[in-house]
This record gives C-alpha cells, sequence and structure tokens, in this order.
C-alpha cells in the first residue's frame, strides 16, 4: 500500500485489520473491564459493534464517502454498550470530516480523529476523562498539531500517543487505579488504532499480554464506594421518532440513570443509560 495515502478499498483493509487485532485480544478486554461497570463486556461490545459495520462493506469499497454512510449506518444501528455506543459516534465525526474526498490522505485523517472526539464529546452526557475520551483528545491534539507526512507517519504516531495516554488513565480515574487495570476502552481503541497499523505494513496481529496493562493496585485511590455501580443494567434503545419532540427528556434521563448517551440521526433516537429501572425507558 502507498504509505503517504489510501484509495477507499485500501482504507477499508486497513479497518479489516483493526478489527482482527481488536477481536484477537477481546477476550483481555473483557478481563480488564472495570468502568463504568464491571461487567466483563468491553471487548465484546466493541468487536460486535465493529464487525457490523465491517460486514456491510463487503462489495462496497469504491468511494469513501459510500463506505461512511453504509458504516456509520450500521454502527448507529447496532452499536452495543457504553463502548460501542463511543465507537460508533467516533466513526461517524471521522467519516465526516473525510467527505467525499478520492484519498485518505494524513490531513484527512488527523481532522477525521479530530471530529470523532468532538462528536463523541457531544453524545455523552457526563464525558468521564481516563476513558476512551481521554485517548480521542490527546491523539486528536498531536495529530493537528504533528502534522504527519504520510499515512504511515500518522498510523505510528497514533500508536505512541494513545499507549501513552493509555497508561495515564489510571491517574484520571481513581477506580482503575483501585483495580490495577488500564481503561478497557481506550486500550480497545489502542488495539483498532494498532491493527490498522499492522495491516498497513504488513505486519501479523499479536495476541497481547495482559500482565502488560495490569499493575499493582492502589487501594487508596480515591473513594473506594465509587466502585460499586449504583445503577445495574445497561440499557439501549432505538426509536424511530415523529414529528413531535420530548422536550424533557434530556432531564429524565439524568433522574433515572447515568452513562448517558444520546444521538439523533435521520429519524432514528439512539438511547444507551445504565439504569435500574430499564423497562420505565422502554415505556417512556
Amino acid at each position: 500500500m502507498n504509505e503517504l495515502s489510501l484509495k477507499p478499498a485500501e482504507f477499508v483493509s486497513i479497518l479489516r485489520g483493526g478489527f482482527t487485532y481488536l477481536e484477537l485480544n477481546r477476550a483481555l478486554l473483557d478481563r480488564l473491564n472495570v468502568f463504568p461497570v464491571p461487567d466483563g463486556d468491553t471487548g465484546a461490545n466493541m468487536a460486535s459493534t465493529l464487525a457490523s459495520g465491517i460486514e456491510t462493506l463487503k462489495g462496497h469499497e469504491e468511494s469513501l464517502i459510500d463506505i461512511g454512510n453504509r458504516f456509520n449506518k450500521e454502527l448507529n444501528r447496532c452499536s452495543r454498550g457504553n463502548s460501542g455506543f463511543i465507537l460508533a459516534r467516533f466513526f461517524h465525526g471521522f467519516f465526516e470530516a473525510i467527505g467525499n474526498a478520492a484519498l485518505l490522505t494524513s490531513e484527512k485523517f488527523s481532522r477525521g480523529i479530530s471530529n470523532g472526539s468532538y462528536h463523541v464529546n457531544g453524545a455523552l452526557f457526563s464525558p468521564a476523562e481516563g476513558t476512551m475520551i481521554s485517548i480521542l483528545s490527546a491523539l486528536s491534539s498531536a495529530l493537528l498539531k504533528d502534522k504527519p507526512a504520510g499515512i504511515s507517519q500518522a498510523l505510528k504516531l497514533t500508536d505512541v500517543i494513545c499507549t501513552e495516554a493509555l497508561f495515564k488513565t489510571p491517574k484520571q480515574l481513581p477506580v482503575l487505579a483501585r483495580a490495577g487495570v488500564v481503561d478497557s476502552g481506550a486500550l480497545g481503541l489502542v488495539f483498532i488504532f494498532r491493527g490498522m497499523l499492522a495491516a498497513l505494513t504488513g505486519s501479523d496481529p499479536v495476541k497481547e499480554e495482559e500482565s502488560d496493562y495490569r499493575f499493582a493496585p492502589d487501594p487508596d485511590a480515591g473513594d473506594a464506594e465509587e466502585d460499586l455501580p449504583e445503577y445495574r443494567f445497561c440499557t439501549e434503545a432505538v426509536i424511530r421518532r415523529n414529528n413531535e419532540q420530548d422536550t424533557n427528556l434530556d432531564e429524565w434521563l439524568k433522574s433515572m440513570g447515568n452513562s448517558i448517551a444520546l444521538v439523533n440521526e435521520d429519524k432514528l433516537m439512539k438511547i444507551h443509560i445504565h439504569t435500574n429501572e430499564p423497562q420505565a425507558v422502554f415505556q417512556r
């Protein structure tokens, strides 16, 4: 592949490489999952979300704008869990910035990362540092500042910056320090980008060592009571909107739980929330 820019089909190829790397290390991510709730499904949710988008691209690799439209539509419909929702919003912003470009250049890649980060923050009610959000923010700043000359340089810088930001997550989020782990969703992003770089350079994906992402727990970090999830059920809904607007929905969702994410796209609304009353959310 050309290390300066990518044709649409070449970009799909490295995107598949990102999925392959993520899938290979999915179980590791599940075992490291402690935030926002320790339900052991971060890897499964991210892999399932990305797989749905990859599948819909078969036979449709002619243009970046068509790839983006198909990929985003599927991710918006099929994203799973908090990490899957964030992944879907990131790629929405990423492809929006690329637009109808004929080739994916390093400049377009950098702007895509920046716009993806912006869309993630815009969809979350209470963005938390020490998560996927921190990784994307650090990466966006570095790419726009350093202006890498070519896709290969951009992805190499991406791996360096994301890895550095990853190991800062326990300092930003006390629940991670108490558990002695990095953030699993943030690590999932690292694996996706690392897999894209591997595909670009023709390298094989690597099964990562879990011990590289664990360290001695710090029981004195923050408030241990925060480790107990206040809301137990990860609840998601896709709603077909009519012309009526529920002006109180945001405040009502805040009263029902946390880890809230909300996005309107076309005629659909996607809601993600952790709550103790999932049935009430569906009946709203």
